[in-house]
């Protein structure tokens, strides 16, 4: 029980930092909930409020903010780790402190976005931005952008998604909207009803959620998003967090669940 709890309260956390709360707020949101677990469980909640924000954090801050720094909450993390907890019996309030920007080390850092991404990405993987490719301008010179038409994330006017669905020759043709469209599997004991229904591909016994993943349209690119399934959505074996945005390429094998599908891109 515990477990299904501290997992409720983190998928609260990162929802409400996802629609650009801060760090603070997002964690007022949950405290009241959080301060009533055990103390080694609310040791092992904030854990992972800490690991998700070294990682991820910084991508949602509230547009405006220059600031960008982990939160490190220090809660009982010893009385955890020894099976004890402070001395009045209740966990101890979490301790914000603010570190100086991270310079990575490696990697591309998307100028919109922050999101690190490979030294040799030309885009980001997060938010489809276009990135510098080669070796680091020198003073006073400029480094050509190379444009998403280029590449095979470009989904534009006109363009329609399918989906083949395991083994088979059998295609969903999907014409993505600018708002979210749910991925997932119609039930008889649920009224909630996807824009792609997976049911007829024994989703039910595939590990597939009612909804399960959100598609749409951002720019001239295609993102998938897990809506916090049971079983996770993968892009090319790689898990997405819970509420995590990918960007789609054309020929990118997706597993939802166990159900793996294999996308395409096509101009109509």
């Amino acid at each position: 029980m515990s477990t299904d709890k501290i997992r409720r309260l983190f998928l609260e956390f990162t929802r409400l930092r996802q629609k650009g709360r801060t760090r603070d707020e997002a964690w007022e949101g949950i405290e009241a909930a959080a301060q009533k677990l055990p103390a080694r469980e609310h040791t092992r909640l904030l854990k992972m409020l800490r690991d998700w924000e070294a990682a991820e954090g910084h991508n949602y801050r509230p547009s405006g903010k220059a600031d960008i720094f982990e939160t490190h909450y220090q809660s009982g993390e010893n009385a955890g780790a020894a099976g004890g907890s402070p001395a009045n019996g209740a966990p101890r309030k979490s301790v914000i402190r603010r570190l100086p920007p991270r310079t990575p080390a490696l990697g591309m850092l998307c100028p919109d976005c922050q999101k690190m991404n490979a030294p040799d990405a030309t885009y980001c993987y997060a938010c489809g931005a276009p990135l510098r490719v080669g070796p680091s301008p020198k003073s006073g010179e400029t480094q050509p952008v190379e444009s998403p038409e280029r590449q095979d994330a470009y989904f534009g006017e006109g363009m329609v998604l399918y989906l083949r669905v395991g083994s088979g020759q059998q295609m969903i043709r999907i014409v993505p909207r600018r708002d979210e469209m749910v991925i997932g599997r119609t039930s008889t004991d649920s009224v909630m009803i996807p824009d792609v229904d997976l049911a007829p591909f024994q989703a039910d016994t595939m590990g597939v959620s009612r909804l399960h993943a959100g598609l749409r349209r951002h720019g001239d690119t295609l993102v998938l998003t897990d809506l916090g399934s049971l079983n996770h959505t993968y892009i090319n074996g790689q898990q997405l967090h819970a509420h995590e945005v990918r960007v789609l390429h054309d020929g990118d094998e997706v597993r939802f669940g166990h159900l793996v599908a294999r996308v395409y891109f096509r101009q109509e």
